[in-house]
């Protein structure tokens, strides 16, 4: 184990320092560039009731390479993947980050920045950036005996009787709130970008019941894209809630391949849904190269300790996986 996180770790350095990384191990510690020493604490062969005492000041008893490789890696979600909740998403009160109250720490970055100062190295990228995405579950109002069901749920189920007045108002008068294209006038008037990721397909009423046919809303499709790409921004794919039990990625990759004009390579999950044990392999299988679903369904917080894009360690493969990954 120690040889795999001596591997990770260098080609994950490289990726956010901007000189030469050498990474070794001498007598049980891991050597820095032939300056830090960190003892290595074998995290591997430890019960959880000691990782939780051993783990304080950020750090498993000062090992910081091995801190880094245990937040980045998911190691704790996943020898912990049993913990899911309805629909089957591991939840942030289980993780190791949750029970220590430490996360919304970016772990990660408190330690990569120590190493940093300590061997006076640059980062690749100082500048801030924000991220900023939006799920496209509806195109617009629902339309028809959808539109109907959903007015007649907030009176009859929900009781929301002013939301229900609401949207026949808006109907009526064509004024439609959940059109992509609010979204892309604040865009435009703060002079901000995003990306925006579109279905490609229905969704089955255990998730959420959205969704649309891209094909047959093409023409609108097209249109709206044109949209989006005159303010920066890019569209990436929704990925569809069956995605972790059916073999359809590519499929629903090409669907939106063949309405949009842009390569589709980046996307978040619907409904969060995600499986530290499958997702990562269907995503660099599919081709996607950028993903955005690594957020707790049930809290905030950073679920890989780190609030940085980073690329995925594979735990069958025991490698370093090519595509990047942003909280």
């Amino acid at each position: 184990m120690k040889y795999e996180i001596i591997h990770y770790i260098v080609e994950y350095f490289k990726d956010i320092f901007n000189e030469s990384i050498n990474l070794k191990i001498e007598d049980n510690y891991y050597v820095l560039n032939n300056t830090l020493r960190y003892k290595i604490y074998e995290f591997w062969t430890k019960k959880d009731s000691e990782l939780f005492l051993d783990f304080n000041d950020y750090s498993f008893k000062g090992d910081y390479i091995g801190t880094i490789f245990f937040f980045l890696s998911g190691y704790w979600e996943y020898n912990h993947d049993d913990s899911k909740d309805d629909h089957g998403r591991f939840l942030a009160s289980e993780s190791f980050s949750y029970k220590k109250g430490i996360l919304e720490e970016p772990i990660v970055e408190i330690l990569a920045e120590e190493i940093k100062n300590e061997l006076n190295l640059t980062y690749k990228n100082e500048n801030s950036r924000v991220f900023i995405t939006h799920d496209i579950d509806l195109l617009g109002f629902a339309r028809g005996k959808k539109f109907i069901r959903n007015v007649l749920g907030d009176i009859l189920k929900r009781k929301q009787f002013k939301l229900a007045f609401d949207k026949i108002i808006r109907k009526i008068s064509r004024r439609d709130p959940v059109t992509v294209y609010n979204l892309l006038n604040i865009h435009k008037k703060y002079g901000s970008k995003g990306t925006f990721f579109f279905m490609p397909d229905i969704q089955p009423n255990f998730y959420g019941g959205c969704g649309y046919k891209p094909i047959k809303d093409k023409r609108y499709l097209i249109d709206l894209e044109k949209e989006i790409l005159s303010t920066g921004s890019r569209v990436g794919i929704h990925y569809d809630a069956r995605h972790l039990k059916d073999d359809r990625m590519k499929e629903d990759i090409g669907i939106l391949n063949n309405v949009f004009e842009s390569d589709i390579s980046c996307g978040r999950a619907h409904y969060l849904l995600f499986d530290i044990k499958k997702s990562f392999d269907i995503y660099e299988r599919s081709g996607i190269k950028l993903d955005s679903t690594c957020s707790y369904a049930d809290s905030i917080g950073f679920r890989f300790g780190t609030c940085k894009p980073f690329r995925p360690y594979n735990f069958k493969e025991k490698n370093y996986m090519i595509f990047m990954n942003i909280h």
